[in-house]
């Protein structure tokens, strides 16, 4: 101690300052440090049940975050003094409505679960407090997709997708809203036009166009990419379909309205000659895209498929592909482990790579929502439209 006071001392002014502080938030921090939660259990165990409730205040009065992280454990926290049953639902047990109990703290109001996720996982959950479903209200990280909002805890190695942000004073591509006809039948989609985009720029066609948009934030991670010099300016088209359950289910009608109705319509008015065009889609539209491959492997120069639902018709997929020619096709892949669709992908991609197409995957400790997706779509992009990707498939 004496020797680190003599060199605060003997150093110049503005510097000593410097270290100065740098020592006393060190300390400050170092005192301040978060107990861990099985300590506080430790402590309440000894304690009367009068007095438990003084201690779960002043433990979550010091803490800033829920839930409770530690490594790779994590405590979920409920309060409520009421008896009542309490449980865990989310990605992790296929949103299983009873299967993890939260345990209460007697003499408290505290209630909690622990669990064990992978250091990279990112986690959408809800808590069922009797039979209502609802979000964590001492989470403030929150979730949107398809089928509403979901509280979103994000593990300690998890890569956010920075990409899927909107930057500050940063003009982004704003898409056109038109309608096209097909097959008789009106289809709405969402037109993406980079400001550098060539007439003959790469064409994407995003399958479940509209929440492509809206919950995975496509647009914005085009501009992203772009901007950034990872992927050449693209023009896109985001279709939703009229039926999706029906459409996106083995239709060669449908994808024959897409590719030889809609497509030059578009491509028409907008005055695209577009020299290379990618199909992709999640969940049923991205079994679409691999599924286009049948009858348009020589239009399209690759295809992306995000969760896509392979185990439809029990892999009806390799069925109908396994007589088409598709060596040297480009396909990506991606999927979260917590789908409990690994077999059924593997399968795929052993079919896949047994016809030499080049095909990358990708996975995730998450679930089947635009969160996955959505941080996802970056690699697929990268993978498909960089030349440094042009030989690296895995």
């Amino acid at each position: 101690m004496k020797k680190v006071i003599h060199n605060l001392l003997t150093i110049k002014k503005g510097m000593f300052f410097i270290l100065l502080f740098g020592l006393i938030s060190t300390l400050f921090f170092a005192c301040r440090q978060e107990k861990k939660f099985n300590d506080l259990l430790l402590e309440m165990a000894d304690l009367p049940e009068a007095e438990r409730q003084h201690a779960v205040d002043l433990w979550v009065g010091q803490r800033v975050t829920f839930p409770v992280i530690e490594d790779s454990v994590v405590y979920f926290i409920y309060r409520n003094r009421a008896d009542i049953p309490v449980y865990l639902s989310g990605d992790f047990n296929g949103w299983s409505p009873d299967s993890h109990p939260f345990l209460k703290v007697i003499g408290t109001d505290l209630y909690y679960n622990r669990q064990v996720f992978p250091e990279d996982a990112r986690v959408e959950y809800k808590l069922i407090v009797g039979k209502n479903w609802q979000i964590d209200s001492l989470n403030v990280n929150v979730s949107r997709g398809g089928y509403g909002h979901n509280s979103l805890l994000f593990m300690p190695a998890y890569r956010f997708p920075l990409e899927t942000l909107r930057q500050r004073n940063k003009v982004y591509t704003v898409p056109d809203t038109v309608t096209y006809r097909g097959g008789g039948l009106e289809y709405r989609a969402y037109i993406y036009r980079h400001s550098s985009a060539a007439a003959g720029a790469p064409l994407l066609v995003f399958n479940d166009g509209g929440d492509y948009i809206g919950y995975g934030q496509a647009a914005v991670v085009l501009d992203n990419l772009t901007a950034e010099g990872r992927i050449p300016p693209v023009n896109a088209i985001f279709i939703d379909a009229v039926d999706r359950m029906r459409e996106y289910r083995f239709n060669a009608a449908y994808l024959e309205r897409l590719m030889n109705e809609i497509l030059p319509a578009c491509e028409k008015q907008y005055q695209w000659r577009p020299e290379k065009v990618y199909m992709g889609g999640v969940s049923l539209g991205g079994l679409t895209a691999l599924y286009a491959l049948k009858d348009y492997a020589a239009t399209l120069d690759g295809v992306f498929s995000q969760s896509g639902s392979f185990w439809v018709d029990s892999l009806r997929i390799i069925e109908e592909l396994n007589g088409v020619n598709i060596k040297g096709e480009t396909v990506f892949i991606s999927y979260g482990h917590w789908e409990n669709q690994d077999e059924n992908q593997q399968k795929v991609i052993d079919f896949l790579r047994e016809r030499k197409v080049r095909v990358k995957i990708r996975t995730f400790y998450d679930g089947h929502n635009w969160g996955n997706w959505s941080g996802a779509l970056s690699d697929a992009l990268y993978f498909l439209l960089s030349p440094k990707e042009e030989h690296n498939g895995i």
